[in-house]
């Protein structure tokens, strides 16, 4: 009980009094806020070093290799349920290749087969 009623003030905070879009990066000071209305999340977060993301510079860090956020952002033109795969890394180049697209299963038959 005590912990929703921190997540609904924090909600509140966020969208009623920042007005912060939804799945929009929040400010500085409402992420100290949910740290210190949520300090066990943000211990276990801090200590979870596999997935990073640097505000300053734009960039992610999954385990260990820097990407660019545009990297990210360049699959978003891709249809929903896309499959890539990372093909080769080398001199900081990563070789993605479209594998197929998910498409809904035909009358009678599987997706689960589809690669």
């Amino acid at each position: 009980m005590k912990n929703n009623l921190r997540m609904r003030l924090l909600r509140w905070l966020v969208r009623r009094m920042f007005k912060v879009p939804e799945g929009k990066v929040l400010p500085w000071y409402l992420v100290i806020l949910h740290h210190m209305l949520f300090p066990l999340d943000w211990i276990r977060y801090s200590q979870n070093n596999r997935f990073h993301y640097d505000f300053d510079r734009d960039t992610f860090t999954v385990f260990g290799l820097k990407y660019a956020a545009a990297y990210f952002e360049s699959f978003t033109l891709e249809p929903v349920g896309t499959l890539l795969k990372i093909v080769k890394r080398e001199n900081g180049l990563i070789t993605v290749e479209k594998i197929s697209h998910l498409s809904a299963p035909a009358e009678g038959g599987s997706n689960a087969d589809h690669k």
